[in-house]
């Protein structure tokens, strides 16, 4: 299966470890067959997921970097290549986003490079969840993601369950993708695009 890890830099000395339902470490680190994404600090691994497996613990020995992803939850266990990932991304690190990402390809079949597809916060004003220092108002510009090579284009976004006042969802467009104006609502740590095509 291919693994996937976001990080905010690159890094240097990365490696993975499997864990299962206890916590425990599986099988030795490894530090071979990863290869950075075109996006900075994110990089995939074809790996064997051993039986007993629920995640992967990944580090840098250098930067002490870490991140975990749940593959019970983050990760399709459907066959794939590094040509052609089917993974989910990993939630971001921070409880308040969801990662959301998308896989596009045109009609012959071919994937889908530089489609730009935005995102903007219906109804405003609006502010984010608590921080330490309180609430903070949310711009109302649209944030985009720009698809790469292989299709794919992925955006950290605030959760709108974590927005204040209660109902705010996001309006999605792409016309390349026939999505005009489609509203999301984001309650969980990661979304596929795909699902607002019922």
């Amino acid at each position: 299966m291919i693994l996937q890890v976001r990080f905010g830099s690159a890094q240097a000395h990365l490696g993975y470890q499997f864990y299962d339902a206890a916590g425990a470490l599986l099988g030795s680190r490894v530090t071979t067959g990863i290869v950075a994404a075109p996006e900075t600090g994110t990089y995939l691994a074809d790996a064997t997921l051993p039986a007993t497996a629920v995640g992967v613990y990944w580090n840098d020995t250098t930067t002490l970097a870490t991140a975990t992803e749940d593959l019970l939850v983050s990760a399709a266990f459907a066959d794939a290549t590094v040509d052609a990932p089917v993974v989910a991304p990993g939630p971001p690190s921070d409880a308040a986003l969801c990662t959301v990402f998308v896989y596009t390809e045109n009609l012959i079949d071919e994937k889908r490079a530089g489609l730009v597809i935005s995102f903007q916060l219906s109804g405003s004003p609006s502010k984010s969840g608590s921080t330490e220092l309180g609430h903070r108002v949310l711009e109302t510009a649209a944030q985009t993601m720009t698809t790469d090579a292989n299709g794919f284009a992925s955006i950290a976004l605030q959760r709108t369950d974590a927005i204040t006042p209660t109902g705010r969802t996001y309006k999605v467009s792409c016309q390349e993708l026939g999505l005009l104006n489609y509203e999301l609502a984001l309650t969980a740590s990661t979304y596929n695009l795909a699902t607002l095509i019922a």
